[in-house]
Parts: C-alpha cells; structure tokens; sequence
C-alpha cells in the first residue's frame, strides 16, 4: 500500500528526492537540484521507501495566458502502472488547493499536467478524467497532451506580458 504526503519545503525530502532521482538516472544533477525546491508530494510504501516524487513549478500557459503550478512526477520503475502518479497529481492538486490563499500559492490558477505520448496512449481518452477532474487543454503534434484543472474561486488575471509555454 502507498502513502502519500505533502511536504513541500522540507529539506529532508529534497535531499531523498535528489538520492531518488540520482538512483533511477532520472534526472541530470543540475536538473535535480533545480528540481528539488519545488518538491510538492511523495509517495512511501508500507516500509517508508520513497517510491514516487511530485513538483510543482510556476508556469505561464501561453494559450491561456495564465499562471499555473507544473506538475511534474517519476515513479520508481518497479512501482510503475499501479495509479501512483494518478494518486499523486489528484493529491497534490487537493493538498494545494486547500492552501489557495497562502502567499505561495495564491497567484495561481490551477494545476496543469503535461502527459508524455505514451502515458496519453494508455491513459482514458476522456476530456475529463473521472479519477481526478484534469481535463484536456491541448493535443500536441507528437500525440503528448496538457491536462488542467482549476482552483476554486480563484480569479483569473490576465499577466502583462506572456513567456514560454511549458
């Protein structure tokens, strides 16, 4: 059984993280290590092995022109096809929510979840995912896809000026 929690900003786990990253070949150093602040959610087994890691990084959707959380995760390969990295994206989407009007997080409007080509092969191809309420925003050329889900009473704000998309 997995459990998960949600440990942003807590050393002990960026430095587990960076060691899980490091042990899968995961990450290069210099990624990991950028990585590691923006460590949101893990995921255990009944052991206490880290076996999942989740991010969120500030990202401008360019289409939308708004701000939201990235969400990105690694899985330990022995772990794989077992629903964690669902688990973790609903959870970590949970947890933030439920901090909206903290400092760190206010200014974004929601989460979006960039699903590599053969994760969207496998996965339902509903435009709204049941088990979590991501939705489809965008199919890419190479069969990738963005999925989002908003806060809450979260007001959208148009930025002033638009960057790169993720």
């Amino acid at each position: 059984m997995t459990r998960l929690f949600y440990v942003p900003g807590e050393q002990r786990w960026q430095d587990e993280a960076l060691a899980f990253w490091a042990r899968h070949a995961a990450l290069n150093e210099a990624d990991a290590r950028q990585r590691a602040p923006q460590l949101a959610a893990i995921a255990l087994d009944d052991a206490g092995k880290l076996q999942a890691v989740a991010t969120l990084a500030p990202a401008l959707i360019t289409e939308l022109q708004q701000y939201l959380l990235l969400f990105r995760c690694f899985v330990a390969p022995a772990m794989r096809r077992q629903g964690i990295a669902r688990e973790l994206l609903s959870f970590s989407w949970h947890e933030t929510a439920a901090r909206i009007h903290e400092p760190a997080t206010y200014r974004f409007a929601g989460i979006a979840a960039s699903v590599p080509a053969e994760l969207a092969k496998q996965t339902s191809p509903d435009l709204v995912w049941k088990h979590s309420l991501f939705f489809l925003a965008r199919k890419n050329g190479d069969g990738s896809q963005l999925r989002l889900r908003y806060f809450e009473n979260v007001h959208i704000q148009v930025p002033a000026t638009v960057g790169a998309r993720p």
